[in-house]
């Protein structure tokens, strides 16, 4: 099966384990994955490859936290951090700030 066939199955897969987290984390990161699949639609394999598996290993982890009933997340290597991009780093930062905002009043 080709890389770009595995991103629908992959993409309801996710948008479905979204639905296992917090309101306000299910919210921001069904935005996130809406955002970053659109945005690699049509990218070369040689980009595709990568995406795809870092996004299974996201779903296999989520899925592992959201039966277990441990803490979502994870801390990012040093290692990976020194892989990104700027503008990938920008994007990290904005993500942890709006993560991090308190919960708007009810």
């Amino acid at each position: 099966m080709s890389a770009a066939c595995d991103m629908l199955p992959l993409y309801r897969r996710l948008l479905r384990l979204q639905r296992t987290l917090p309101k306000d984390l299910a919210t921001l990161g069904t935005q996130f994955i809406r955002e970053e699949f659109k945005r690699h639609k049509k990218v070369e394999k040689t980009y595709m490859v990568p995406f795809i598996n870092e996004w299974k290993a996201y779903a296999d982890t989520l899925e592992q936290q959201s039966r277990g009933g441990v803490k979502v997340g994870q801390p990012l290597s040093p290692k990976v951090i020194d892989l990104l991009s700027d503008e990938q780093v920008e994007q990290l930062c904005a993500l942890k700030d709006e993560a991090e905002k308190p919960p708007p009043p009810s």
